[in-house]
């Protein structure tokens, strides 16, 4: 093989070949320092490029977060008593109660029912002025015959909407109640309800 065949011999890159003029890279490679500018710049880029994604990253993952709290209107109290009414005709045990009616539009009535050993059930209930104990649900269920239950009307903001009324209300979902509320009324539990 010639010399052409083989190229050039180890060693004599920053030489070019005899008898051939050399391109523009040629010439460029010929330079001294070729090579520590070659590598500072390939470093450069790649390193730029490094520090952009890293700094995307850093920007998509620390995120800024606000948190904003709403002022809330006072809630209005429960006016009047909580009556316990048992037509003889109907035989169903209604709850009366005053009407709220500035009652704010994110705020629900609540109706608070502790029966045996102070076990508490709260149920939001519409603001209707009246609602039936047989209509609250799993209350009769969580009751045993004799069972004396005492119940109290208020206004509570919610956690959440309640759905369709009367619904169960869990007593973590309370964020917050009216400062006073009517004095509770009680009734009795015997396979039905009973105004005490």
């Amino acid at each position: 093989m010639s010399k052409k065949q083989l190229g050039a011999a180890p060693g004599d890159e920053s030489s070019p070949e005899t008898g051939k003029r050399p391109g523009w890279f040629g010439r460029l490679r010929a330079q001294p320092g070729f090579r520590a500018a070659a590598v500072a710049f390939v470093l450069t880029v790649v390193l730029g490029i490094g520090s952009t994604v890293a700094y995307a990253y850093w920007g998509q993952r620390n995120t800024v977060s606000q948190s904003v709290t709403t002022v809330r209107e006072p809630l209005p109290a429960v006016a009047g008593e909580v009556q316990c009414s048992q037509p003889v005709t109907l035989s169903v045990v209604r709850i009366l109660h005053t009407k709220v009616a500035a009652l704010p539009p994110d705020a629900s009535l609540v109706a608070s029912v502790v029966g045996p050993g102070s076990q508490t059930r709260l149920y939001a209930i519409p603001n209707d002025g009246v609602f039936a104990l047989r209509d609250l649900p799993g209350l009769g269920k969580s009751l045993s015959w004799g069972d004396r239950i005492s119940i109290s009307v208020t206004t509570a903001y919610l956690d959440g909407s309640p759905g369709s009324l009367p619904a169960v209300v869990d007593e973590a979902k309370v964020l917050d109640r009216a400062k006073t509320e009517p004095k509770p009324v009680s009734a009795y539990y015997l396979a039905s309800f009973f105004c005490s």
